[in-house]
């Protein structure tokens, strides 16, 4: 199957300072695919960078194609032209997000007047069905953002995403803030959308062991940079990256004793300022097998077989403790 979005190499750079350091990935047509690390190792800086939406002053280099087309080569017109409409986004933060002054209802026909360009009333009625889809009546249609939840608000979101049937859903942190059963009907119904409309899914988010249930491939990523790509499964049950066992290791699990304390991992994801060409590792400074050889750049390496592959050269090491 070809691929509807395709990222190879791709570096930003802010202020002088490299954002991104040669991120690659694809994703197919059905595909779903999750993005995780912590705050900092640039997951909503690749999102902003498949939307368009990045800071003035930004500079991309490296190949960003989607369905055949150079998404690097688009001026703004022809990035409104796409987003939104083909590619669209369930951005971080619904209440941040959703405009307070208008009524839900506006907000979801609006994408519908504009990218598939219907009559106002026509688009009203559409605006309906999608919220009915997503598990909202026609009370919620007429609600101001503050006066609806957190999972309500987020539905919101993803019906706006939705509006123009977009061949890529992005969506960044979308159960931040919701509670258990939330974040469960949320993840339900993005996997459900999916499968009944056949698109790419993009999932970022910083908890692992929440993701992995929804996505057949993951990207770990940490300072700007995938250190383990592959299988969800074959990533979960290797392993074989410090940082990937690290942040399994501090995931909260039922059954823990009382007082007994979770696992964390020391110290914080570098600035972009504190990373230099030629350092090493850039998880060198956390990670429990660092030696001297880690001060090397490492490059990735296949890990029993080329569906996976890693960023460490202590890869063998990594994948004989467990």
């Amino acid at each position: 199957m070809s691929a509807l979005l395709e990222v190879e190499d791709l570096r930003i750079r802010l202020g002088g300072l490299e954002l991104l350091r040669g991120l690659s990935f694809s994703l197919a047509p059905g595909e779903t695919l999750g993005l995780i690390g912590e705050s900092g190792s640039g997951k909503t800086l690749t999102a902003l960078a498949l939307m368009g939406l990045l800071p003035e002053g930004a500079e991309l280099a490296g190949r960003l194609r989607f369905a055949g087309q150079d998404l690097l080569a688009l001026d703004e017109r022809g990035w409104c032209a796409l987003r939104g409409g083909r590619i669209a986004m369930v951005f971080q933060e619904p209440m941040t997000a959703l405009n307070p002054l208008h009524r839900v209802g506006r907000q979801v026909a609006e994408p519908l007047r504009l990218q598939r360009r219907l009559p106002a009333a026509a688009a009203q009625a559409e605006a309906g069905r999608l919220l009915a889809r997503v598990g909202l009546d026609e009370q919620a249609a007429q609600r101001y953002p503050h006066q609806l939840s957190g999972g309500q608000r987020q539905r919101v979101m993803i019906a706006i995403a939705l509006a123009a049937g977009p061949q890529l859903l992005i969506a960044d942190e979308p159960t931040t803030a919701l509670d258990a059963s939330l974040q469960g009907q949320v993840l339900e119904l993005l996997a459900g959308l999916v499968a009944e409309r056949g698109m790419g899914l993009l999932m970022i988010s910083h908890d692992m062991a929440l993701i992995a249930r929804q996505v057949q491939r993951l990207v770990v990523m940490y300072a700007g940079q995938a250190v383990d790509s592959g299988p969800t499964a074959a990533v979960l049950t290797r392993q074989a990256h410090p940082y990937t066992r690290a942040l399994l290791a501090a995931r909260p699990r039922l059954g823990v004793g009382r007082g007994q304390r979770l696992a964390a991992l020391p110290g914080q994801v570098p600035a972009p300022g504190e990373l230099r060409a030629g350092a090493g590792c850039s998880f060198r400074p956390r990670c429990p097998l660092a030696a001297e050889i880690c001060r090397q750049d490492p490059a990735p390496v296949a890990v029993e077989g080329h569906a996976h592959w890693i960023r460490c050269l202590r890869a063998g090491e990594a994948l004989h403790r467990g």
